[in-house]
């Protein structure tokens, strides 16, 4: 009988135990576990009118920055927050609930501008772009993008691979802004693109992710038209895994300045930079243009072929003409240069 009473004690004081476990391990859960849950050292968030805590909930796990939306909801219903105010905010990763809610009530809103970087190919035209409406002056933008101590901030960015961190997209920024500020922004911007998704398919094509975006400029300069695109990058990942020069006509007129060339001709082989992919095997160190998004996934999803060549097709249609050998690629080489030359095309 006692040893039934002892079990029936212990029994109780075990459930007890379990129940306090599970009362602190929710406890930690609504307030001090983290929550948010990015790929970079900040997000920026934007509410542009008071919002309730699950509206917000909601937005953050659509876009997969953070763990639990139920919990985010209970700990504002617990601490009475009924409505998120408006403005910017800057979220780290891997704050708790306690923390999200705590920055949101004490966050002072700060005047913001709406911007839209667009497809570059000239480096100047770009950055004179992005801080268009700003305070901070271009000048001060390239200052830092020429700064290696700076940029080594960037994890494997170098001072040319930089500009891929410059999405062509639309961006919210503070007016007042620090150039500093901005590039960080933009940085954090590229990581959180760079999700695991895609990460994956870079490190299948045995790329980094700005050596993606470096074979994407290329392939954007080619053509425009999205369905040949995977074809076109399948042609440079087949070059570049048999070790032969790309032999891009875009890296050229990049190399040599002459953006609105529409041909390229023997003399224009022979410029020297480590852009002219007629001269060096290899990607180039750094974009030749700011492909956007889509284009990026475009070549990440590169179509397998046994393609070693194109050529713009004679018909002038955008379209290209594709070789598996070099005989091949030559005829049809010909045939488009014979159309260049009758229409006077320079």
């Amino acid at each position: 009988m006692v040893k039934k009473k002892n079990y029936t004690a212990l029994k109780a004081r075990l459930s007890l135990f379990g129940l306090l476990f599970c009362v602190v391990f929710i406890a930690l859960g609504l307030t001090v576990m983290p929550n948010i849950k990015i790929n970079a050292d900040l997000y920026y968030f934007y509410i542009p009118e008071s919002t309730a805590p699950s509206v917000i909930a909601d937005t953050l796990k659509k876009r997969g920055f953070i763990r639990s939306r139920l919990s985010f909801a209970a700990m504002a219903a617990i601490k009475n927050n009924q409505e998120i105010g408006p403005g910017m905010y800057e979220l780290e990763n891997d704050w708790s609930n306690l923390e999200l809610l705590s920055h949101f009530e004490t966050h002072e809103p700060k005047q913001t501008i709406f911007i839209t970087l667009p497809e570059a190919q000239s480096r100047k035209s770009l950055v004179g772009a992005l801080c268009s409406g700003l305070v901070v002056h271009p000048d001060d933008v390239f200052k830092l993008l020429n700064d290696e101590m700076f940029i080594a901030g960037f994890g494997a960015l170098t001072k040319e691979s930089v500009y891929c961190i410059f999405l062509p997209r639309n961006y919210r920024i503070y007016k007042d802004v620090s150039a500093e500020r901005l590039l960080k922004r933009l940085y954090q911007e590229y990581q959180l693109f760079w999700n695991a998704k895609r990460l994956k398919k870079a490190r299948q094509m045995h790329l980094t992710p700005s050596e993606v975006q470096i074979l994407a400029s290329i392939v954007y300069a080619e053509t425009k038209l999205p369905e040949e695109m995977p074809r076109v990058a399948g042609v440079y990942v087949n070059r570049l895994q048999r070790s032969m020069r790309l032999e891009s006509d875009p890296t050229l007129v990049f190399a040599a300045g002459k953006i609105k060339a529409k041909r390229v001709f023997f003399k224009d082989k022979q410029v020297e930079s480590p852009y002219n992919t007629y001269k060096y095997k290899g990607l180039p160190p750094g974009p030749i243009c700011t492909p956007p998004s889509w284009v990026i996934d475009k070549v990440l999803e590169f179509e397998g072929h046994d393609y070693l060549y194109f050529c713009a097709s004679p018909e002038l249609s955008g379209k290209h003409l594709f070789a598996e050998t070099f005989d091949e690629h030559l005829k049809n080489a010909q045939k488009y240069r014979k159309k260049m030359d009758e229409r006077n095309v320079f």
